[in-house]
């Protein structure tokens, strides 16, 4: 496990201080496990509140969801008009700081957004995708429905209104659909450590551009710090406070946290305090669970009557990894109902029974119980014999 040392200390703090789930500083908060999708975390996760730049994360969704429509590529080559150049954008805003006399990739606009968070490359890819802020905003709104999230509301794809509006819980679901849609975009972008823009190749001819290549670090601290850490993006306005998105892995199992309304008296605070925040969430996700998978005695078999083979191995089928608290391992209860017989011939992969796993209340994993392997059926003498004894089953025991 590679772990740098100026981050070992957001990871021992929770574990030594509470002992238990950790104590975050943001109003809202979900951590959830992205190959089951169950929450491992949550605080008033249903409380709505401005994404600020979580936004740009609807918008990079969009503007992948128009690549792979065919309606634009990765390397179209945009003009940006007035609406985004930096000096046009509200003051103190994140820029990439495009201006007029560029020229700029597709590709490079994600990564203006995604590394710089460029509100004017937000401006400039939602006027070259749908023609204007409203119109893009429509087809940002249009997708959260389709994903069935409809406490997330856009008016703006770079996120500096506070009329924008998520949830923690909503928006956590969002990225797990994000990235299950789009996985390259860990590499191509969210992990990308540092962007430099504006180089040569973007300058028109005969033009120059006002302060020269700028490189700028991801906003993300967690980046290249923090174990596993490959995504997501961080956001800020004064309405909402200190917010991220936040992934990684760890032992081959990711989880994804968002947390919203963190408090800093100033801007340097505020922003360690979001990456203490985060680290507590993903130190508490990678440490305090674990996957289990379902599975049966072993040597478990089932009797078979009439058939070359006096038994028939059986298995669970499909059976799907589910998350547990670390400590509760040896609360998790099996229960399974097999059918008492079977007659030959039995098929490879035939429904034989139900199993449940469960801890306290919950239902962690169900499934259908199958035969393993053929058996075909004896001949009439046996066949006789093995209905006799299923006659008087019910009567006399029977040697299995």
């Amino acid at each position: 496990m590679k772990i740098k040392w100026s981050m070992m200390m957001l990871i021992l703090l929770p574990i030594m201080l509470y002992g238990g789930e950790p104590q975050v500083l943001a109003r809202s908060a979900v951590l959830i496990d992205f190959k089951s999708g169950k929450i491992l975390f949550e605080k008033n996760a249903d409380e709505a509140i401005p994404p600020a730049s979580l936004t740009k994360l609807v918008t990079i969704h969009v503007t992948y969801d128009a690549m792979a429509k065919g309606q634009i590529a990765y390397d179209d080559m945009v003009f940006p008009g007035p609406n985004s150049w930096f000096q046009n954008i509200t003051a103190g805003s994140s820029l990439m700081f495009l201006e007029k006399g560029q020229r700029v990739s597709v590709m490079d606009l994600l990564r203006g957004l995604a590394v710089s968070s460029g509100n004017d490359a937000a401006i400039a890819l939602a006027e070259y995708i749908s023609g204007g802020i409203d119109q893009f905003a429509d087809l940002m709104n249009s997708e959260m429905e389709r994903m069935g999230l409809q406490s997330c509301f856009f008016v703006e794809p770079s996120g500096l209104s506070a009329e924008n509006r998520i949830t923690a819980r909503q928006f956590a679901l969002f990225m797990r659909l994000y990235l299950l849609e789009h996985p390259g975009s860990l590499e191509e972008l969210h992990s990308v450590p540092h962007f430099t823009y504006p180089l040569e190749k973007h300058l028109l001819p005969g033009t120059k551009s006002t302060y020269g290549p700028i490189t700028q670090e991801n906003r993300n601290l967690l980046i290249t710090r923090f174990d596993g850490v490959d995504g997501l993006k961080t956001g800020y306005i004064e309405e909402s406070g200190f917010n991220i998105a936040v992934t990684g892995t760890h032992d081959g199992r990711r989880v994804i946290a968002v947390l919203l309304g963190v408090d800093g008296a100033t801007i340097p605070e505020g922003v360690i305090n979001r990456a203490i925040d985060a680290a507590h969430l993903l130190a508490y996700g990678y440490y305090g669970f674990s996957l289990m998978t379902p599975q049966l005695d072993q040597e478990r078999a089932l009797r078979v009557y009439g058939g070359e083979a006096r038994r028939v191995s059986i298995r669970i089928k499909d059976p799907e990894d589910f998350v547990i608290p670390l400590d509760m391992r040896e609360q998790v209860e099996k229960e399974i109902f097999l059918e008492e017989f079977l007659r030959a011939p039995v098929r490879a992969g035939q429904p034989v029974g139900k199993v449940t796993f469960r801890l306290e209340d919950e239902v962690l994993f169900t499934g259908d119980i199958v035969t393993g392997d053929f058996v075909a059926e004896k001949g009439p003498l046996r066949s006789f014999f093995d209905e006799v004894r299923i006659l008087f089953r019910p009567l006399i025991p029977l040697i299995q």
